[in-house]
């Protein structure tokens, strides 16, 4: 007979790592850089399963999750790379995507290889970006994304980059309906890198604060700058042009909890109703009530994200997404 986990956290293979981690190292922050579902890409018929029970692993062990879906970073490779090379019309491949993810992940940690003005470490990150701890789930961009071919690119001043970074064209989350007013940030870290000037920089933050950005109203600074004089690396078949400075923006906005409970909860509960699949979980020892606590544990994040705004409503963008509605009906 199976031996059944006490926690449901432990179910899949990242819970059980993530709580190896935190049990040995201790206090050391564990951060994570996360793929969840897409909207509309996916290539697994149970992943609002897996995802749902993944979710229980990230909000008990990790201390800084940092959120991606394939879908913004396709279009971000799409967009900004191969529309300047000889097949405009190709196909962003993985390769492209993990390209892209591989410089965010670089920018997120590179405080802790590199020595420069106010640098942060991830305990300094998560001191700043997270005011509970179960709301850590970040919204991260990269400026400027600049293809190789493009002979139309100029250098890009600190107030360039520091915009760019906070355009939903950039963000590495995919928000089909991003609202500057109702999508406020409660903890921003912005790693700057390369030739940046920490007065242009100031300035930059200072206009993006005025006209491109809303946080929390118990949360006014907010900020917290890194400057790194080590430029971001880019290797020959990335496609990505080196560009003089960049940006890493990583966020803690209100907004993360639409595509969590669209992307996972609603398409969960589509397959739960009908109890499809159910059967391959239950046969390798998990028990249905497993589920239901998974979901209300999501459920509970997403509104305690929705309440940081002191606004309950969710029904937003996604939430009313037609093509969900559609599966729905039937």
């Amino acid at each position: 007979k199976k031996k059944k986990r006490k926690n449901i956290s432990e179910k899949t293979l990242g819970g059980l790592l993530q709580k190896e981690l935190k049990t040995t190292y201790g206090k050391i922050p564990q951060i994570a850089f996360s793929i969840f579902p897409s909207q509309s890409m996916s290539t697994c018929v149970v992943e609002p399963y897996n995802a749902l029970l993944a979710m229980q692993g990230m909000i008990e062990w990790n201390n800084i999750t940092v959120m991606l879906d394939n879908e913004a970073g396709y279009d971000i490779t799409t967009q900004q790379l191969l529309k300047y090379t000889s097949t405009p019309q190709a196909k962003a491949s993985y390769y492209n995507i993990n390209a892209l993810v591989c410089k965010v992940a670089s920018g997120v940690t590179c405080g802790l290889r590199f020595v420069g003005e106010q640098q942060s470490t991830i305990a300094d990150m998560q001191t700043n970006l997270v005011p509970f701890p179960r709301l850590h789930f970040m919204t991260c961009s990269l400026a400027p994304v600049v293809s190789e071919f493009n002979k139309e690119y100029t250098p890009w001043s600190e107030q360039d980059i520091t915009f760019r970074a906070f355009e939903k064209e950039y963000m590495f989350v995919k928000y089909h309906d991003w609202d500057v007013e109702q999508d406020q940030y409660c903890g921003i870290s912005l790693v700057y890198r390369g030739n940046s000037n920490i007065a242009a920089v100031n300035a930059a933050i200072q206009k993006v604060k005025d006209s491109r950005l809303k946080l929390v109203q118990w949360c006014p600074t907010g900020f917290k700058t890194s400057l790194i004089d080590r430029n971001l690396s880019v290797l020959t078949d990335d496609g990505i042009m080196a560009t003089d400075k960049s940006l890493t923006m990583i966020g803690n906005n209100t907004a993360i909890g639409r595509p969590l409970e669209t992307r996972i909860g609603r398409k969960f509960d589509i397959m739960y109703s009908q109890r499809a699949f159910v059967h391959w979980y239950v046969g390798e020892g998990m028990e249905e009530g497993e589920f239901a606590e998974a979901r209300e544990d999501l459920e509970m994040l997403v509104k305690d994200y929705s309440d940081l705004k002191g606004d309950n409503n969710s029904d937003d963008e996604d939430t009313n997404d037609p093509a969900l509605d559609e599966q729905d009906e039937h």
